[in-house]
């Protein structure tokens, strides 16, 4: 298991975890084992220059504070799963890489 420091290291933000799909879910299960609430994530593509854009296919999850802390770890494991997939299926822009900004309430 990488620890948030490693993964932090690797996001493409210094401000925010904007990383890429295993760090994403593995980040999940960091923040669940640390009990740090999610609020939800929001997909950012990453072109091979460095630049960073919003993704319109991927734009992750709303407000997610209704649901427990367990219903939002599945949750987002799910979704940012379903996303991966999609992307691999058909990516909405093939000059760049999905990655996933996953927002901690801390």
């Amino acid at each position: 298991m990488s620890s948030l420091q490693s993964i932090k290291s690797r996001s493409v933000s210094e401000k925010e975890f904007i990383v890429s799909y295993a760090d994403a879910l593995e980040l999940v299960s960091i923040f669940d084992q640390l009990r740090i609430r999610i609020l939800g994530w929001e997909g950012w593509l990453l072109y091979e220059d460095g630049n960073l854009e919003l993704s319109q296919d991927h734009q992750g999850t709303a407000d997610l504070t209704e649901l427990s802390d367990e219903a939002t770890v599945a949750f987002m494991k799910t979704t940012i799963s379903e996303a991966k997939v999609d992307w691999d299926k058909k990516p909405e822009n093939d000059k760049a890489k999905l990655y996933f900004c996953i927002t901690p309430d801390k």
